[in-house]
């Protein structure tokens, strides 16, 4: 049985009730607030645990007619107490860039996993019996705010060290890193051969800068370590969490542009979720909707392949244009949750959303003919970006090849961003046409998989100049795959395979439901309707 949409904003725990916040929240169908719970507002000195102001705020909220989704962060800089940020226990980030620590707790930091407990359980037991008032739960795990990410940008500038980096310096870290070498090569001569390098033993093997990276092979290997250990401290806090709520919704707050320094991985999360019936809440909703199909929708195909939910949040508020354009997604997405910080005094943003606020409840099974691969180890080698977060001016997003392409084709066609990991899990019999960009760089067990869905009947297009290669730097030959060069060549070749194109950018987005019906987004007129 399908949970019904949730449209989620968010809320600062001091505000007062109101008349007028009890109309703005009926007028557009809020069924949840979110507020921060941090670690630092219940137990701002060791043992004087308070919960007043959330107990105040719980108490408007049912007043209201809405449900409280509380966002659990214990770990990031200003969620942790001083007392503890002082304390022997604690140890931070460590940046490989310039050897100093950050003010965020380290997820290799072994003796902050009882704190962690101590703080949910801490929240478990004083709302135990208002539990029918809390709607979900949002795990804030880690990064400058709370997301499944590494430090990048801050949040009260100049409290702490942090930059986009590679925070993986701390000895626990480093001890880690050694601990997954060998696990990857049994001993130091496979390693040796694998990567290129000469260590005599284990003890010599660190993190390393992409600047010093003994060989392509190794960074892509060091990427996948990093962004596994953000997956399992993920694990540990999801785990824990399901031991005090069984079967409460629970959403992992994940955010950022799954770059190899931020260290996400929303695919493999997705998996993760699933095995403990817990949602993603991605944070990354900005610009217009080929930027969504990127950076969000793409986290539903995980979600959706993998029978778990999602939530889709906006990094920075709404105009009345771009709502519109987030309304799409979430409809088209069979996203379960709808976040924004506040529409309240938005007049025109408010409008629009009221106006296509009906279509939310649409249980729309997207039907998607064509995959793209996002290859994970292109991602892992290549670090630069084609964007910035205009918020603070901070490079951003995927590297310029793939951020160009995928933007480029959201114009001609419907397509789904699949990865290394969901390649494994079987995603692509879902699919008529897998297109593989021809600059990308290919793990030999995702080209054998490719081989065996040509195989099986599936259309293969390696679209661009140039010749895959894998991240040995071999060709990766897929024997009756299509080669295609240009835009125009690619989008008539897609028609022969009896795939939906535009040959022209028209600025109307559309999605075909399970039924063949088709959803419009006009993005020059800002609206959503079914194409008669």
């Amino acid at each position: 049985m399908q949970q019904p949409k949730r449209i989620n904003i968010g809320w600062h725990w001091e505000r007062d009730y109101s008349r007028e916040s009890h109309d703005y929240l009926k007028s557009i169908g809020a069924t949840t607030v979110e507020t921060y719970v941090k670690w630092i507002d219940i137990e701002p000195e060791p043992g004087q645990i308070t919960f007043k102001s959330f107990d105040r705020a719980l108490d408007h909220f049912v007043r209201y007619g809405v449900k409280w989704q509380p966002f659990l962060i214990c770990g990031p800089w200003y969620a942790t107490p001083y007392w503890f940020r002082e304390s022997k226990d604690s140890h931070f980030f460590r940046c490989l860039e310039h050897d100093k620590n950050s003010g965020i707790q380290s997820i290799w930091n072994q003796k902050f996993q009882a704190p962690t407990r101590h703080f949910l359980k801490l929240f478990h037991d004083h709302y135990l019996h208002r539990m029918n008032q809390i709607d979900s739960l949002l795990l804030g795990i880690s990064g400058d705010y709370g997301e499944a990410i590494f430090p990048c940008i801050g949040n009260f500038d100049g409290q702490y060290h942090t930059h986009r980096g590679f925070w993986c310096n701390d000895p626990a870290a480093m001890e880690d890193f050694r601990r997954h070498c060998q696990r990857l090569s049994k001993n130091i001569q496979t390693l040796n051969a694998r990567w290129g390098t000469t260590y005599r033993n284990f003890g010599q093997v660190r993190p390393f800068l992409k600047q010093n990276a003994p060989s392509r092979r190794a960074m892509v290997d060091q990427v996948y370590w990093y962004r596994g250990a953000m997956l399992n401290h993920a694990e540990f806090w999801i785990r824990e969490a399901r031991k005090l709520w069984p079967t409460k919704d629970m959403y992992l707050c994940m955010g950022g542009d799954g770059s190899a320094e931020e260290g996400q991985h929303y695919a493999a999360a997705a998996e993760l979720c699933a095995k403990y019936r817990v949602g993603i809440r991605d944070t990354n909703a900005r610009d217009h909707f080929r930027f969504l199909n990127t950076y969000q929708c793409s986290t539903a195909v995980g979600t959706n392949f993998h029978r778990t939910y999602c939530g889709f949040e906006s990094s920075h508020g709404s105009t009345p244009e771009f709502i519109v354009a987030r309304m799409f997604a979430f409809i088209i997405s069979n996203a379960r949750e709808f976040h924004e910080y506040s529409f309240m005094g938005k007049k025109k943003v408010v409008g629009n959303f009221r106006r296509f606020r009906q279509w939310m409840e649409l249980r729309f099974q997207r039907k998607v003919d064509v995959a793209v691969l996002s290859s994970e180890a292109y991602v892992n080698w290549v670090h630069e970006h084609a964007t910035a977060w205009d918020i603070k001016e901070f490079p951003w997003g995927l590297p310029k090849p793939p951020h160009d392409l995928y933007n480029t084709l959201r114009y001609y066609f419907d397509f789904d961003l699949v990865n290394d990991t969901l390649v494994r899990a079987g995603i692509l019999k879902k699919y008529k046409v897998l297109l593989v960009p021809a600059f990308t760089i290919i793990e030999e067990d995702i080209v054998k998989a490719v081989g065996k869905y040509l195989a099986a009947g599936g259309q293969v297009i390696v679209y661009g100049g140039e010749t895959p290669q894998t991240v040995e730097g071999r060709t990766a030959t897929m024997d009756g795959a299509i080669a295609i060069s240009t835009l125009p060549a690619l989008l008539r070749q897609l028609r022969t395979m009896a795939i939906r194109v535009k040959l022209k950018k028209d600025g109307i987005f559309e999605a075909v439901n399970h039924d063949g019906k088709i959803l419009c987004y006009d993005q020059n007129h800002h609206q959503i309707y079914w194409q008669r």
